[in-house]
């Protein structure tokens, strides 16, 4: 059970519950795909997930700010097709 002191406020009051929310998107960024050969050849998913955020906190101004929440994906990698011989 949640002690009163660490409750969210919307938990202690039913009011602000039913609010709408605001979500805002700040924007995107992404490095470039295929990691063979390239910059991100030996990179690991964390290395390339922190490539992609500090590109963001850079080309938004972001360095500082306190951001409720990020979402980040990606896209995993197919085995290659060979052709029909």
């Amino acid at each position: 059970m949640t002690s009163p002191a660490s409750a969210p406020e919307s938990a202690s009051n039913p009011d602000v519950r039913n609010l709408p929310r605001t979500a805002v998107i700040v924007g995107g960024n992404r490095i470039p795909f295929g990691k063979a050969g390239g910059k991100y050849a030996s990179a690991s998913n964390q290395d390339m997930l922190t490539a992609a955020i500090d590109g963001l906190v850079a080309r938004f101004g972001l360095a500082g700010q306190s951001v409720g929440a990020v979402a980040a994906g990606a896209v995993p990698a197919l085995p290659r097709l060979q052709p029909d011989s």
